[in-house]
């Protein structure tokens, strides 16, 4: 579901059979994160993935960011940023 670019908590919870206040608060009170801090953690680990293998050395970083389900060039660089330390074109250039 983190690859869908419109996942909401409700969606989610829909799609698990339970109260969306349930899995808010599961994933507030046992993971410390909100809904869109656990969606972004996926995201960012399947950008990192794509980053790291050859086979996608041609793909943009906003080809990268789209395919791991971010919806804008910025909020990719934000989250990587404030998750890594670096910008995800330095991050490639390591």
């Amino acid at each position: 579901p983190y690859l869908e670019e419109d996942v909401s908590l409700t969606g989610l919870a829909a799609q698990l059979d339970v109260p969306a206040h349930h899995l808010s608060m599961v994933l507030n009170t046992e993971l410390g994160q909100n809904f869109f801090g656990f969606i972004n953690a996926y995201r960012l680990e399947a950008a990192r993935t794509m980053l790291d293998d050859p086979v996608h050395r041609d793909k943009t970083l906003l080809e990268i960011a789209y395919a791991a389900g971010f919806q804008s060039k910025t909020a990719f660089n934000r989250i990587f940023k404030q998750e890594t330390g670096v910008t995800p074109g330095e991050y490639r250039r390591r």
